[in-house]
């Protein structure tokens, strides 16, 4: 049987890695990876990573990674033209996403892939999130949350996923795995990555209701 080959939905977060990650173990050939920046292509648009972070997330995984600009009007449109330019350029034959549960998400996942020609893919889809963030931990993922929302606190930023963490999360109501949107992460180490990322934190700021700390790939 022919080994399929995936394009990757990749945020630079633990999500999109372990999905990526669990992906590779299900038989996919990993292809290449997408990511969406912001209008300026300055960050991307979900976690707010810089370009050069994501380009040495894919450096580690040993593949490419096709960066868009997109405005969150456009996201749609600009998302289904990249995977149609892709399904040629790469040759690939499923998008390989990391939701866990959301189902709208999962509906916009399979109606874009759809309309470009490819499967989605879903490996995290109905996991346990509170099994899944502690199964990452203790499999030596390292995350650490680059944005949240303000109501977290910006104190939250830079801090390192583990199990203390995770139940410091929980008792703040906070689900673990920030499925909802609560904060995200940049993993730095994995089973995917050749060698560990290493990251200089920088200065914190506060945008729109969410909080970012900037940072930058240490030569």
């Amino acid at each position: 049987m022919k080994t399929k080959r995936a394009i990757f939905s990749w945020s630079g977060g633990k999500d999109s890695a372990y999905a990526c990650w669990l992906a590779k173990q299900m038989g996919y050939e990993i292809v290449g990876l997408l990511n969406v920046m912001n209008e300026t292509g300055q960050r991307s648009r979900s976690h707010g990573l810089p370009a050069e972070v994501l380009q040495k997330q894919a450096e580690l995984v040993g593949c490419h990674i096709h960066l868009i600009e997109s405005s969150w009007e456009d996201y749609t449109t600009k998302y289904v033209q990249a995977l149609q330019y892709l399904k040629d350029a790469w040759d690939v034959d499923v998008c390989v996403f990391g939701d866990i549960d959301l189902e709208e998400h999962k509906q916009w996942e399979e109606t874009v892939c759809k309309q470009a020609g490819l499967e989605a893919v879903l490996p995290l889809w109905k996991m346990e999130r509170r099994v899944l963030v502690l199964q990452m931990i203790e499999e030596h993922w390292e995350s650490t949350i680059i944005s949240c929302q303000a109501k977290m606190g910006i104190e939250f930023l830079s801090k390192k996923l583990d199990v203390a963490l995770v139940q410091e999360l929980e008792q703040m109501g906070v689900d673990p795995c920030g499925e909802l949107g609560e904060f995200h992460t940049v993993v730095t180490a994995c089973p995917l990555f050749t060698q560990p990322l290493q990251l200089q934190w920088k200065e914190k700021e506060v945008h729109n209701g969410y909080c970012f700390v900037a940072v930058n790939v240490l030569k």
